[in-house]
């Protein structure tokens, strides 16, 4: 049993899935299992997956039928593994050789900690440096609600590509298929134990044109995403977040003066983004409209038939 699994989701992930694979063999810390979740991949990400795995036994590729949407295949990596502690890795990100080492080193010397992460430095679609990811956060903190303050002040979720306790992973539910599900997991986790923080750049996060972040301008593409191409499409988003970093608190084994500061905490994420909840209610009062005159048009078109 390896100590660390490695779960990759992918789908369509040609272009850089070779590049993430090398850093992931690359590391100095071995003991590891890279688990491939292909989300029925029209490209050849299955292709170069089968060769990686016939050339390394640590490597095991399953491919899903149709589509399954980003959460269920990230969940599904991650029922894959069994290893004691467990990472996600994306397939156009870069890992550095001391990652995994860093992050084990920091968990098995920390038991109070359900995560470590290193610092971000944010790459172009050449692999070219373009800026360090400058947002730290109280994650450390020995009191859970402090840390789930933190989580909810906005900020882009690269820890969750740390490397994580299997155990605390499985305590809490699993990665939801709507906006913000990773904020929604760190969370979860936050409210477990601390987060620890490498003090280097050990991760490179890749911006280009066909990333997931870059669907964020179109709720409904990334709603799709995250759900896959059968989803419902996305409804109220924001005050979905907001609902479920409430039920994460309510969910927590945690006392009752912490679950109130946390709760204020959910207020205030609240009152800071009115203008993205105002505008969830104009974009489900638009659909309900366009719905409503779509049922109204095939109504009529069926009473004109003979």
């Amino acid at each position: 049993m390896p100590r660390v699994s490695i779960g990759l989701p992918v789908y369509n992930g040609e272009a850089y899935l070779d590049l993430a694979l090398r850093s992931l063999l690359a590391q100095t810390f071995g003991d590891f299992e890279i688990l491939i979740s292909d989300n029925a991949s029209s490209d050849r990400t299955a292709e170069i997956c089968q060769e990686y795995a016939r050339r390394d036994s640590r490597i095991r590729y399953v491919r899903a039928a149709e589509n399954l949407g980003a959460a269920r295949n990230y969940n599904r990596v991650f029922e894959m593994s069994s290893g004691a502690y467990f990472k996600w890795a994306a397939h156009d990100d870069v890992c550095h050789p001391e990652f995994i080492a860093s992050c084990v080193r920091e968990l098995d010397e920390n038991q109070s900690a359900v995560l470590a992460y290193p610092r971000t430095a944010i790459i172009d679609a050449a692999g070219n440096y373009v800026e360090r990811y400058e947002v730290q956060l109280r994650t450390d903190s020995p009191a859970c609600y402090e840390r789930f303050h933190a989580l909810t002040r906005g900020h882009q979720c690269y820890e969750v590509f740390g490397v994580i306790r299997h155990a605390a992973l499985r305590a809490v539910a699993p990665l939801g298929a709507h906006f913000g599900a990773d904020a929604v997991l760190l969370a979860r986790l936050a409210l477990m134990g601390r987060f620890i923080e490498i003090p280097h750049c050990f991760f490179q996060r890749r911006a280009h044109q066909a990333a997931s972040e870059s669907l964020r301008s179109d709720l409904n593409s990334y709603a799709k995403w995250w759900s896959g191409p059968g989803g419902n499409g996305l409804t109220l988003p924001y005050w979905r977040l907001g609902l479920e970093f409430a039920k994460a608190v309510r969910r927590a084994a945690i006392g009752t003066s912490a679950k109130a500061r946390c709760y204020v905490s959910v207020g205030g994420w609240y009152r800071r983004r009115l203008r993205f909840l105002s505008r969830d209610l104009v974009r489900a009062a638009r659909q309900l409209v366009a719905k409503a005159a779509y049922v109204r048009r095939t109504r009529d078109s069926r009473r004109g038939n003979p």
